[in-house]
């Protein structure tokens, strides 16, 4: 499996003012100091998102499967295929393509498609008898691309979530967090809560 990020929205999860807030900033004290801490925020969210295996602000992921033999053998045996990030939009404008070795794409039709949501989003496909025939095919791909994300701005972000951002935002505008002396990615507090969104334990 490969996927990538189709798009990495600007806006961020967090208010201004909570994010004013968590730096101990005056909003219109320095026009300047504002644009860095959100600089910061955006990094941190980055950092969180990745580390996090979710999406924050809505995005749109693409997903290409591939295996040694037909995509219909999952079909035929009732298997699916995981989506790396979560959680799926509510309306996740999902686009399901079948490409074939020499890059010809074939949609599959949305009716044969289902996707189950949650922490690990599980696509499965139904075979009603008009499945692109490149699906029989040795090597062909499956290309997936859905919308994933806890909404459209910040209000749609959990608590933990944006708490755990300005967090982050806040170690990096301190001035004894140095890269040059060996500190990178995210704080032990802000990876907790990414490690508890992602399902992991540590």
């Amino acid at each position: 499996m490969q996927w990538h990020r189709q798009t990495r929205p600007t806006t961020l999860p967090v208010s201004t003012e909570a994010l004013h807030d968590g730096l101990n900033l005056i909003a219109d004290q320095d026009v300047e100091l504002t644009r860095d801490a959100e600089r910061k925020a955006l990094a941190a969210t980055y950092e969180f998102e990745d580390h996090g295996e979710v999406a924050l602000i809505n995005q749109v992921i693409s997903v290409t499967f591939t295996a040694p033999h037909p995509l219909l053998s999952n079909v035929t045996i009732g298997a699916g295929w995981s989506l790396p990030i979560w959680p799926v939009a509510p309306e996740p404008n999902l686009t399901v393509s079948v490409v074939r070795q020499s890059g010809e794409a074939h949609v599959v039709p949305s009716d044969h498609v289902t996707m189950r949501p949650g922490r690990r989003p599980l696509l499965t496909i139904m075979d009603h008898g008009a499945l692109p025939p490149a699906m029989r095919e040795v090597y062909s791909r499956l290309r997936v691309e859905y919308q994933a994300g806890f909404g459209p701005d910040h209000a749609s972000i959990p608590a933990d979530i944006a708490q755990a951002i300005i967090s982050q935002a806040a170690l990096m505008q301190d001035a004894g967090w140095d890269l040059r002396r060996g500190h990178s990615g995210l704080s032990p507090h802000t990876a907790r809560i990414a490690a508890r969104y992602r399902g992991v334990a540590i």
